[in-house]
């Protein structure tokens, strides 16, 4: 959780089986990462196809300036499960890094929006 700010925003939407929704800060986050992590636990897990593009902004804050980086990225996933068996899909991803301030080398993610444009799973949860 050390690449998250403290009341950093995530949001998962499109067809992300199970897991869409707004999760707010540290605790809601981490429920969430260990949510994907189970849900995804693996024989194997493949990342391919990426593709990044950055853009940085400098906003105004209360007297100092805060570095912010956005970061749009796209990129396959495939892996195979005990619980789905073999699943994949295609993620379109918003990434805002903010810097941690003078006199510091870290960036934290302040905001991620992950799109579930596609996934597929070899056997779906029925409820």
């Amino acid at each position: 959780m050390l690449q998250y700010e403290s009341d950093a925003k995530v949001r998962y939407e499109g067809a992300s089986t199970g897991l869409t929704g707004n999760y707010t800060g540290s605790e809601s986050i981490k429920q969430l990462l260990i949510a994907f992590e189970a849900a995804t636990s693996t024989n194997y897990f493949y990342v391919t196809n990426e593709t990044h593009r950055s853009l940085q902004v400098t906003s105004a804050g209360s007297g100092n300036s805060t570095e912010v980086v956005v970061v749009n990225s796209t990129f396959d996933f495939r892996g195979q499960s005990r619980a789905f068996g073999d699943f994949s899909g295609t993620v379109s991803a918003r990434t805002t890094f903010v810097h941690g301030g003078a006199g510091s080398s870290s960036w934290l993610i302040s905001e991620e929006i992950w799109r579930f444009l596609k996934y597929t799973q070899q056997y779906p949860v029925t409820t």
